[in-house]
């Protein structure tokens, strides 16, 4: 494009663009593009590409209209598919004079303004919007008629801008006046044709850019570490201070640094800590941390167990007190009974058992107590005896309160029995675990450790279960095998050295 073409603003910037640096091609573009009016967004990209000075795709510039000697006239304008609110399909016919588009916000005016300013190439570029009423939006389909000496049409799909010979129309709307609507002092004119406001509007941009690289700059100032300089040399301090060290500072720091081989080390740790939350996604970070977090808890909550264990220890102990006390009862009540002293078999549950049978019988039959419940022969003197006997047994309260302690021991054991004493972690955790050892036994691994604690709460267990049960044999032999270590130790053996001195256990 030869200087003596030139008959625009635009055609002198975008000459001037062709050899420049990639931001400021850009910046360029986005000012013609836009008519001056970049936004935050784009805005934000231009300062990024400045900074990185990475390749960026530079968009389409639309050269200055050139003014056409022909006439034509714009006959319709077709929507065919895929802009905004738009129906498909739908015509707008231009009339000779004047046409008006008129409806309520969000019927599609400003649409059709968009697609016809797209299609002559307006000064400035405006974002036709997809269809806002579907999931996958259709492609966009618009079409053009004028008449120029015969009928024409141009197809349009929002992919080029500015079709000849019809960017000699000129086109505008709201957005277009705001330079010319601002507000002015009475001696202050306007005077800006040919586009000459993107030149001021170029270099006020240029200054904006400026302050915001400034703002980097004193950023990245403000969070460089505080470096003591009174050991420095002059030119050295001053360098630091300044936040500017000359090349031949830099050089003189890498030649005469001088680290130990523990600071070496500890570098080499930030440095590959820094490597991984550059390069690691920070939603991969937390969930990793989230998990290791829930992993830690379990082992938290498994170390609790000793507390719950101790506080069902505490009840069974009472429970089984209890249990003997109502024993030691139920037993004297059978002795106040002399008669039944002579039958075989007496206080064991069988016997319990058959007289607790006959006895529902008799009161559900109503029989007189000299009738055998069983046969209905007429007992003698010494059956009547053992029959009233047995009634003074059953009426006795304390079977009752003896049954009523065993259920509550029964549902006691329950509870025992499903009370988890494992530690379930993750294969991975427990990789973690078994590779992390004891600063005093670098032979004994946190693992090993929980595991040996998972034997005791074992342990633990089935002593309780003997307790619960009454068995003496057992509830020894158990604290036998497990005396020599863990919880079971401190706990168990400290609520029976009443009755089975510590010591024995070992034995």
């Amino acid at each position: 494009m030869s200087a003596q073409s030139h008959s625009h603003a635009k055609d002198y910037l975008i000459q001037f663009s062709q050899d420049k640096p990639n931001w400021l091609r850009l910046l360029i573009a986005e000012a013609i593009n836009s008519n001056g009016n970049i936004s935050e967004s784009k805005l934000s990209e231009i300062v990024s590409c400045l900074l990185s000075n990475d390749d960026v795709c530079i968009p389409n510039i639309q050269p200055a209209p050139v003014t056409s000697s022909s006439n034509f006239v714009l006959k319709t304008l077709e929507h065919i598919s895929g802009v905004n609110a738009l129906a498909p399909n739908q015509t707008v016919k231009f009339s000779d004079d004047v046409t008006v588009l008129f409806g309520l916000n969000g019927t599609g005016k400003s649409s059709y303004f968009r697609i016809l300013n797209e299609i002559i190439g307006g000064n400035e570029e405006k974002e036709i919007l997809s269809n806002s009423h579907k999931e996958v939006p259709d492609m966009i389909k618009a079409e053009l008629t004028y008449h120029d000496s015969t009928d024409r049409k141009i197809s349009f799909d929002g992919s080029v801008r500015g079709f000849a010979p019809l960017t000699a129309c000129k086109v505008f709307d709201s957005s277009y006046l705001s330079g010319l609507l601002s507000q002015r002092t009475q001696t202050e004119s306007v005077l800006e044709p040919l586009g000459l406001h993107l030149f001021q509007y170029i270099a006020d941009t240029m200054t904006e850019i400026k302050r915001r690289l400034v703002e980097e700059a004193d950023k990245l100032k403000n969070s460089k570490p505080t470096i003591k300089v009174e050991n420095f040399s002059e030119q050295l301090a001053n360098d630091f201070n300044d936040h500017s060290p000359s090349q031949q500072s830099v050089l003189l720091l890498k030649t005469n640094k001088d680290f130990s081989e523990d600071k070496k080390a500890e570098l080499a740790k930030k440095q590959g800590e820094l490597k991984i939350l550059t390069q690691q996604n920070i939603q991969d970070r937390i969930s990793v941390l989230k998990t290791e977090n829930a992993e830690i808890q379990k082992v938290i909550d498994f170390l609790k167990k000793q507390e719950e264990l101790e506080k069902l220890l505490i009840d069974v102990t009472k429970l089984s007190d209890d249990k003997a006390e109502k024993v030691r009862a139920n037993k004297a009540a059978l002795e106040r009974i002399a008669v039944l002293k002579e039958l075989p078999l007496v206080g064991t549950e069988e016997w319990k058992d058959f007289i607790s049978a006959g006895a529902k019988l008799q009161e559900k039959q109503k029989t007189d107590e000299d009738v055998c419940i069983y046969c209905r022969q007429p007992l003698q003197s010494e059956a009547v005896k053992l029959v009233q006997a047995y009634g003074n047994y059953l009426n006795d309260e304390s079977e009752k309160i003896l049954e009523s302690v065993k259920k509550v021991i029964k549902q006691k054991k329950t509870s025992i029995s499903n009370f988890s004493v494992e530690l379930l972690v993750s294969d991975d955790f427990k990789k973690i675990l078994e590779e992390t050892h004891r600063s005093d036994d670098p032979k004994q691994s946190l693992w090993d450790i929980l595991e040996s604690i998972q034997k005791s709460y074992q342990a633990f267990k089935e002593f309780l279960l003997h307790l619960a049960d009454g068995n003496e044999e057992k509830r020894l032999h158990v604290c036998r095998q497990f005396y020599t270590q863990g919880v079971f130790e401190v706990s168990a053996c400290k609520y029976y050295g009443r009755e089975t001195h510590p010591q024995e256990f070992s034995r």
